[in-house]
């Protein structure tokens, strides 16, 4: 009977770390994608969905327990966000099925996207990186990248610029 409800707690006590957090994944998304997401709606059998700007619905959780090649194909939003990826620069090596961005919802990235090719295409733009780079990007991506571009532009004259050091290494030196 101990070991009955020693097991029982320690189930209690991980199910709140495997379950997604709703909150922080909604705004996660709506930090990333700005206007995208626009609510959530509850359905008769308890289901969350994400509502969209073109008014599509997004399912959330499926409540669905699956195998790591199961998440890799039919994975929902939940499922995506569940693992973070580290911040660290020296990233730690992961568990074989401990792939942070390689479970993919893609019902979400087909809304964001596109579901065809001539979809995705038609949200694609070129722009300039660098002042002279053109690179191809999602019409978002670009935005961003045209804003990096301006703001590198903006900077001082007297950056740093690689030179020799003793140890044959490249080393910061003040040009100015």
């Amino acid at each position: 009977m101990r070991k009955l409800i020693f097991c029982l707690c320690c189930l209690l006590w991980a199910i709140p770390a495997c379950a997604g957090d709703l909150e922080l994944d909604l705004e996660c998304l709506q930090e990333a994608y700005p206007g995208f997401i626009t609510g959530t709606e509850t359905d008769d059998a308890g289901h969350v969905w994400f509502l969209t700007k073109n008014g599509g619905r997004l399912l959330y959780d499926d409540g669905k327990m699956k195998s790591h090649a199961e998440l890799l194909e039919n994975a929902d939003i939940e499922d995506a966000m569940r693992q973070p990826y580290p911040l660290e620069p020296e990233r730690p090596d992961f568990a074989p099925d401990e792939e942070p961005g390689r479970i993919r919802c893609y019902p979400l990235l087909k809304a964001l996207y596109g579901a065809d090719q001539r979809s995705v295409e038609r949200g694609i733009v070129r722009t300039l990186f660098g002042g002279k780079t053109k690179v191809r990007l999602a019409a978002p991506a670009a935005e961003a990248f045209q804003r990096i571009d301006a703001a590198w532009r903006l900077r001082p004259a007297a950056i740093f610029r690689p030179s020799t050091a003793t140890s044959g290494a490249p080393s910061p030196k003040r040009t100015a």
